[in-house]
């Protein structure tokens, strides 16, 4: 439940604090300081847009390669085994 209210509320409150910060500079009257704020906010969200897609990208391939790992009855290819590892408990057999 938390994780749902974390993942919409947490954008939609940093955006809350991206638009209070540009509306805070014009109404103190120092308006012009938007010239310096704007940027920063624009390579911060430039830079985390990256992240996320970066993120999504790499855990899609991540999906991809398991796919390819596993042969047609659920058992993994050889090619891809990290060691002897015995199937019942996931420890390493001696």
């Amino acid at each position: 439940m938390y994780g749902k209210i974390h993942l919409y509320a947490g954008p939609a409150i940093v955006l809350g604090g991206i638009i209070n910060g540009f509306t805070g500079f014009n109404l103190s009257g120092e308006s012009r300081n938007n010239i310096f704020y704007g940027p920063v906010v624009a390579v911060i969200v430039v830079t985390v847009l990256l992240l996320l897609g970066w993120k999504r990208w790499s855990k899609g391939r991540q999906m991809k390669d398991s796919e390819r790992s596993t042969s047609v009855d659920g058992d993994q290819a050889t090619s891809y085994r990290l060691g002897p590892l015995s199937r019942s408990n996931g420890r390493r057999e001696r």
